[in-house]
């Protein structure tokens, strides 16, 4: 698996997120590349072991979930979620 990141589906995610965040009245959230590049990069560590682990050598939360589908799956899964807690 790559470690590139998917730039246009992240910021589609993040412009999604936020509309959404609107609806809410809370404030836009701004996408860190490096922490999304490495975010990846460790998702994809974890792939490859086909486990669960959190990091321990970072300041950053972290949910971990496994699952596969596809990019327009995960964009329904995405917003659903997001709408049935609105």
């Amino acid at each position: 698996m790559p470690s590139d990141l998917d730039i246009e589906f992240n910021e589609e995610c993040i412009i999604e997120h936020n509309r959404l965040r609107a609806l809410h009245g809370c404030p836009e959230l701004i996408l860190d590349y490096e922490l999304a590049k490495d975010a990846q990069k460790y998702a994809e560590r974890l792939a490859s072991v086909n486990e669960l682990e959190h990091c321990t050598d970072t300041d950053s939360g972290e949910n971990l979930a496994f699952f596969t589908t596809t990019t327009v799956a995960q964009k329904k899964d995405f917003t659903g979620k997001l709408l049935d807690i609105s």
